[in-house]
């Protein structure tokens, strides 16, 4: 495990992809309200590898830039190559 939200607001709900054999877990979308996650240590050096204090991005803005799904600042990061690997809870009802 390297990064899982446990609370946040899904904003693109129609592309969240299940994980292959689970019923729980999905790949996120652009996410907001990070109300909490999971972080192993390996995670948390990724997210520290790339200086994040000196780039001061919420961290609602800086995560889904880590994974690769911000819908606006993607393309000017990307050149991060983190490997972040990030999947959250499924929550029903939608």
């Amino acid at each position: 495990m390297l990064f899982r939200y446990l609370g946040r607001k899904r904003l693109n709900r129609k592309d969240e992809v299940l994980l292959e054999g689970t019923e729980s877990l999905v790949w996120p979308s652009y996410s907001y309200w990070t109300l909490s996650y999971l972080l192993s240590g390996r995670g948390a050096r990724k997210l520290l590898a790339q200086e994040p204090l000196q780039k001061l991005l919420p961290v609602d803005e800086y995560l889904p830039v880590m994974f690769n799904k911000h819908p606006e600042l993607v393309s000017d990061h990307r050149s991060v190559k983190t490997g972040l690997n990030s999947c959250t809870l499924r929550v029903i009802p939608d």
